[in-house]
């Protein structure tokens, strides 16, 4: 329901300079009419009380046009004004302001009811109270009666704090000066009207007084608060920190409906591709029409649509709020696909990782089959030629240039190209699997070794990472641990491949600077994996990877970080390192 008419801009502006003098001219001549039946103080404060309605509503009106509150002040100080001539000994005049004597607390009771943005939006209470209170201020008999003024001071007090509990966020803040204006106008009319039914003689003139008082404190309390209020401001600035903390609880669309008070706020992200909107389950969402109640804001970054605020229409009362929050929601939904670009990016990275390990792996592997069946064949074939002359009794010399030294060197050349070539991918790593190939390793170790190993064949670059890790920490034993046994485990965990080889020896080993444990980590880590080295002095080392890996159709976890721990007096090179918001009759002697 419109109670006033929306005005452009310049007929606005027109209309508030012709009711800045026009609410000066009535007041003047108001009071000048209803001399005759008062005195010169009680026309001093009649006329302070209706300026101060009017300039102070008229001054509202203008810096915040949005609100219907300013206008509503300025009606409620002209009908102010108009009640006055009912002193007037101009019978005319009299009767015409006896007839208006109490309109303005219908008016004003709209105001409190309604704030801020006064509109009749706040529900049926408030329409119901509003309506009655109307009712009540244009019967004057009505009025004047004190039964009928306790219950409507109730009324109004029922409904703003009704307004107030129902709002949330900045709206409560705003209502909570609704609260306060309708306990200063409850004071003096509910004060006037109990008093005379409890049988006590009431001087009128310190109610009247008490009652003016009231009308100053609501125009300049409304007027500061919708003229310097941040209730709003607040809301935008609260919602901006609460965005800037990612661990703050809530979806995007939670913390814009507790920004705006409105739990039934939906965010609705804009799709291109599918040329439509979008919730953030990936749902589609039909923008609501204005039959709903409900009003959508778009929200656009440097021109570009990106999403919509589909919230309260009653939120329009406050644009100021609106857009600030949508220019908030914007550079959040920014920050998010920025987040997003950069995980992808990220995920990216591994991935390339990932594959330049695996590549090198396979390279690996086809060196080593060259080898094998390159050189070591043609060594071969070598001494198989040979093999006749020998069978043939041709003697052997005693120099190195002799038949046999020949034979035997083709034989050393033979073993140190097979071991060369195990070492940089070993065949029975590609052939048999990770058990018979960590044996083999294991036998070759000059320190005794305990094996337990996943009976099942696992992805090629997960063999690889395993045997190349135990091999290199077997080395490290070897060459600094002066162990006297080593423990080799590798078995699932949870959604994870763990590999543990732990020696007794004695410790003090890191992920320092040229160790050959930080290729094992780079190695590791491009797996998504982490690893891990616990090596107290004198206490041995353990050595841990965790490589994300589960069989087919279990999806392994997120990647993991990279630790390492030493203590201090081990040997050279090594390091410790963590990468861990009528009552006035005629006569004034009663009061309005």
């Amino acid at each position: 329901m419109r109670w006033f008419p929306e005005l452009s801009g310049g007929a606005s502006r027109r209309a508030k300079q012709v009711l800045w003098p026009a609410g000066i001219l009535l007041g003047l001549v108001a009071e000048w009419l209803a001399l005759p039946g008062q005195s010169l103080a009680q026309a001093g404060g009649d006329l302070a009380a209706g300026l101060a309605l009017i300039v102070c509503g008229l001054a509202a009106w203008s810096g915040r046009p949005e609100s219907r509150v300013g206008a509503l002040l300025t009606l409620t100080g002209f009908a102010w004004f108009l009640g006055t001539l009912a002193s007037s000994d101009i019978a005319a005049v009299a009767a015409l302001g006896a007839a208006v004597l109490t309109f303005h607390r219908g008016v004003l009771f709209h105001a409190i009811g309604t704030y801020p943005g006064g509109r009749l939006t706040g529900g049926w209470l408030t329409v119901a109270v509003v309506a009655l209170g109307y009712a009540y201020a244009v019967v004057v008999p009505v009025a004047q009666d004190n039964v009928a003024t306790i219950v409507m001071v109730f009324l109004v007090l029922a409904a703003t704090g009704a307004g107030y509990l129902r709002a949330a966020g900045p709206e409560r803040q705003a209502r909570l000066t609704a609260v306060a204006a309708a306990v200063v106008v409850a004071v003096p009319l509910a004060g006037g009207s109990v008093a005379p039914l409890l049988g006590s003689d009431t001087n009128a003139r310190p109610v009247l007084w008490g009652y003016e008082a009231a009308l100053v404190l609501i125009a300049i309390g409304f007027l500061a608060d919708l003229r310097y209020g941040r209730w709003g401001q607040a809301a935008v600035t609260k919602l901006v920190v609460d965005l800037g903390q990612p661990g703050e609880s809530g979806t995007l669309t939670a913390r814009l409906a507790r920004a705006l008070g409105d739990p039934q706020l939906m965010m609705a992200y804009w799709v291109p591709e599918a040329n439509g909107y979008f919730d953030e389950a990936g749902n589609p969402v039909v923008l609501p029409g204005p039959e709903t109640g409900r009003a959508v804001t778009v929200i656009e970054h440097h021109g570009e649509r990106i999403a919509a605020l589909v919230h309260d229409a009653a939120l329009l009362d406050e644009p100021g709020l609106v857009d600030g929050v949508a220019a908030a929601a914007a550079m959040a939904v920014s920050n998010v696909r920025l987040r997003a670009d950069v995980r992808r990016q990220v995920a990216e990275l591994e991935a390339s990782r990932r594959r330049l390990v695996e590549a090198r792996d396979a390279q690996r592997q086809d060196l080593q089959q060259e080898l094998a069946g390159g050189v070591a064949r043609r060594l071969r074939l070598v001494r198989d030629l040979l093999a006749p002359a020998r069978r043939a009794g041709v003697p052997a010399a005693s120099d190195r240039g002799g038949l046999r030294e020949v034979v035997r060197e083709l034989d050393l050349a033979d073993t140190e190209l097979q071991e060369l070539a195990a070492g940089i991918h070993p065949a029975l790593l590609t052939g048999q699997g990770l058990g018979p190939a960590l044996t083999s390793l294991a036998g070759r170790s000059p320190v005794p070794v305990q094996l337990s190993v996943v009976p099942e064949r696992l992805p090629a670059f997960l063999e690889a990472a395993v045997y190349f890790t135990c091999s290199e920490a077997l080395a490290n034993v070897a060459k600094y641990a002066h162990a006297s046994a080593v423990t080799i485990e590798v078995a699932h965990v949870d959604r994870a491949l763990r590999v543990v080889v732990a020696d007794d020896g004695a410790g003090g080993a890191g992920l320092a600077r040229g160790s050959g444990l930080v290729g094992l980590k780079d190695r590791a880590e491009a797996l998504g994996g982490r690893l891990t080295v616990t090596s107290p002095g004198g206490a041995g080392t353990t050595v841990e990877v965790l490589i994300p890996w589960a069989p087919a159709g279990a999806g392994g976890p997120g990647g993991l970080a990279a630790t390492g721990t030493a203590s201090p007096g081990g040997p050279s090179g090594s390091a410790d390192s963590t990468v861990s918001q009528p009552a006035r009759p005629g006569p004034r002697q009663a009061w309005r």
